[in-house]
């Protein structure tokens, strides 16, 4: 498995759906940060439109960047997620934003 994937990709292999959501886009993105926490990610910066999140593998230590970024207007978050070596991933990126995907919509948005 390649070790990125996005929601504006346009290699089908790498693409990812974006995050769509209905109502405030400050609640959706607050709910997206917590989402984020709870699956054990490092918010590193917050600058709306984007945000930056890294995960640490627990075995080996590596590091996957994801960033984020809102659109507003079309209701959506665009979703990147790579690791910074290698070309393989072995599918971690995909499954973690998967999760992301079905925990932020199954999530509650709070203000």
């Amino acid at each position: 498995m390649y070790a990125c994937v996005s929601s504006e990709s346009l290699n089908e292999s790498w693409r990812v759906s974006p995050l769509a959501f209905a109502g405030s886009p400050s609640k959706a993105w607050k709910t997206l940060q917590k989402v984020l926490l709870g699956m054990d990610g490092k918010i590193e910066s917050v600058d709306v439109p984007f945000l930056h999140v890294t995960f640490r593998s627990r075995l080996f230590g590596f590091v996957d960047d994801l960033t984020c970024r809102l659109d507003e207007g079309k209701k959506l978050i665009h979703i990147r997620s790579a690791a910074r070596t290698g070309y393989w991933d072995f599918g971690v990126n995909r499954k973690r934003m998967e999760e992301l995907q079905r925990q932020f919509s199954s999530s509650p948005f709070e203000e």
